[in-house]
């Protein structure tokens, strides 16, 4: 008769968390540039 363990634990591993944060981070790296275009161009808009 096989028992289940009672101590199974529930969650993220911390390599799975650093895999996350680098992806967000790649992510934000590569849209920030635009982003930051997309204001300086709005900004020029307003002020004429």
């Amino acid at each position: 008769m096989l028992k289940k363990p009672k101590n199974k634990t529930k969650g993220f591993t911390l390599i799975e968390v650093i895999v996350v944060v680098a992806i967000i981070a790649i992510m934000i790296a590569f849209t920030l540039p635009t982003f930051v275009g997309y204001i300086g161009k709005t900004k020029v808009t307003v002020d004429k």
